[in-house]
């Protein structure tokens, strides 16, 4: 049986490893490295859900949640950021992110927010 598909939106070489690393159990995960990109890839294209880091170089913070969230508004989205920050997690719920969770090296809190979105 196929796994789900995952979008991942990743700049940062290191951490798209580390979340891929986390997720090849349980999901197919397609990586990018820039906004972009992504949105290229959702004209025609629906993943699962997808795991979008809050800073890429070609836009920051919530502006990058709502614009996938309109090239693909059925797609549950999850931001991803190095920062534990109250203030950016609210921004990028209210921009329409379904959780915001701190890259790290433990699986859990990604995969439940995951869990979470795909339910």
């Amino acid at each position: 049986m196929a796994l789900p598909v995952l979008l991942l939106v990743e700049d940062n070489a290191m951490d798209a490893i580390i979340v891929c690393d986390l997720l090849e159990d349980d999901f197919d995960v397609v990586h990018v490295e820039r906004l972009d990109a992504a949105l290229e890839r959702l004209n025609g294209w629906r993943p699962r859900c997808a795991l979008v880091d809050m800073s890429l170089p070609d836009m920051h913070g919530p502006a990058i949640i709502a614009a996938v969230r309109e090239a693909a508004p059925e797609v549950p989205v999850i931001a991803l950021s190095g920062f534990d920050d109250r203030d950016a997690a609210a921004s990028a719920c209210a921009a329409g992110a379904r959780d915001y969770v701190v890259k790290g090296i433990e699986a859990e809190p990604l995969l439940s927010a995951i869990s979470a979105a795909l339910a």
